[in-house]
């Protein structure tokens, strides 16, 4: 009888501990969650297409499109060999997908001719903003548990910037997963 009541009584502690040993997630942090996180994958365009809706110009001149353009879009965080995103900021660096093909366990990154294709195709520069208009600062990579190469979907507003590159802030993301 003592032995099952001991044992009942270490069961519970171990229950019980557990349940409090689990981390919360800061408020900051869950409230941001909450605001953007898509719970379903909304049908999306290629950053190639926002980049001709908007008018964004490979060249670096100015942009012949209109600003601030409602957009949802595809693609992966990814830049390269640089990290895609700014330690302690909700922004990070979207990429143009990788073209399906080439066969099975096709690695696009070093792949000449993805390669090459890839530098040519815009990027976005994705932004999280508070309700002030200014950037959220809390690390992308918590607030979203993303990571390199992953890939999501962003809805949001789009202007064009210099050098291929379109400015995205972020309305809504839906995190799917990663490319690799």
């Amino acid at each position: 009888m003592l032995n099952s009541r001991l044992w009942f009584g270490l069961a519970f502690s171990a229950l019980f501990v557990s349940g409090c040993a689990q981390t919360t997630v800061d408020p900051a942090i869950a409230a941001a969650r909450d605001r953007f996180s898509l719970a379903t994958e909304p049908d999306s365009q290629t950053l190639s297409e926002v980049a001709a809706l908007i008018g964004s110009n490979p060249e670096g001149d100015d942009a012949t499109g209109e600003d601030d353009q409602a957009v949802t879009v595809k693609g992966r965080v990814f830049s390269g060999e640089l990290d895609p995103w700014e330690p302690g900021k909700a922004t990070f660096i979207l990429s143009e997908l990788p073209e399906d093909g080439h066969g099975e366990g096709h690695d696009a990154d070093n792949c000449p001719f993805c390669k090459r294709r890839a530098a040519q195709l815009p990027t976005a520069i994705v932004t999280f903003n508070d309700k002030h208009n200014r950037t959220l600062a809390i690390d992308v990579r918590e607030l979203f548990e993303i990571e390199k190469n992953q890939v999501v979907v962003i809805q949001g507003t789009a202007s064009p910037s210099e050098f291929n590159t379109i400015n995205l802030v972020a309305t809504g993301i839906h995190v799917i997963g990663s490319t690799q």
